[in-house]
């Protein structure tokens, strides 16, 4: 029998603690929103690294300085960082990413009103190629009203991994609502893949059992369209706007594979990072 992982590798959480629009999120969903409560949470999941995101969003500001601060001395916690979209700093990037400081970069097109292919991150794009990190993208719906959503449509990354095939592109949340959108740009483009995070509901909202279910049955259509799960669809819990444990369940819950829910859960995730067992 193929065997389901006891270990788990995150590939999205927000540690951006100073945020009280997150801290909302985390109280309404039992999260202890802190340092040590990520760790615990880490450890009671079986989580055995966890890929932290820098965000310069006005409602969740982390500048990279203060992430890397953050993951200092915690080799389970993998830093990616950001970047202000109107002035990127690529000499300091290209520092950070250098030393080994940042493992990876992310964009935040619907908070910023900017499409993910503009010639503006053309810098950005060189620097994740220069060092072979990965691309994060965030796709769907936004945390706050003012977002605009049409610049985080899924279809909008597809220009971006045509023109650069060598850039690894990971589109996160499958593009909620646009979820087969998103199933068809990564399945066309070989050097794109998703992420499974912020699709879980963890408390309290209006029909949520049905949610769940409509929902689940998007992303098994979803995983079956892309066709092959290896390399191409990741496991993240969006922490902590949903409990690691609980986002578990639910890819667990999925009706795909045993193989295809431990390539998802945590041999992808493995083999993106270049981590070790």
């Amino acid at each position: 029998m193929p065997r389901c992982t006891d270990l788990v590798v995150d590939c999205h959480t927000h540690p951006a603690f100073e945020s009280e629009l997150l801290r909302s999120y985390a109280t309404n969903g039992k999260v202890v929103f802190s340092l040590q409560g990520l760790l615990n949470e880490m450890k009671a999941a079986k989580v055995r690294a966890a890929a932290t995101f820098a965000s310069y969003v006005p409602e969740f500001v982390l500048t990279n300085e203060e992430l890397i601060e953050i993951v200092k001395g915690h080799q389970n916690l993998i830093p990616i960082g950001s970047f202000d979209p109107n002035k990127p700093n690529l000499l300091r990037l290209e520092e950070q990413l250098s030393k080994g400081q940042l493992r990876g970069l992310k964009m935040y097109p619907g908070y910023w009103n900017y499409y993910p292919s503009e010639k503006r991150f053309e810098g950005v794009f060189e620097l994740c190629q220069k060092f072979g990190v990965p691309l994060f993208i965030h796709t769907g719906d936004t945390l706050v009203s003012r977002g605009k959503i049409k610049y985080s449509r899924p279809i909008h990354i597809d220009e971006l991994a045509v023109d650069r095939p060598d850039l690894v592109l990971v589109m996160c949340h499958l593009g909620l609502p646009w979820i087969e959108e998103g199933a068809e740009v990564a399945y066309k483009n070989e050097n794109v893949m998703v992420d499974l995070s912020g699709l879980y509901i963890e408390h309290g909202a209006p029909y949520r059992s049905t949610y769940l279910r409509k929902i689940s049955e998007k992303v098994a259509f979803a995983i079956s369209y892309i066709g092959n799960v290896e390399g191409k669809v990741l496991f993240g819990s969006d922490w902590p706007l949903a409990s690691m444990q609980g986002v578990i369940r639910f890819v667990k819950g999925l009706p795909i594979s045993s193989e295809d829910k431990l390539l998802i859960l945590e041999e992808n995730s493995m083999n993106l990072f270049g981590l070790k067992d």
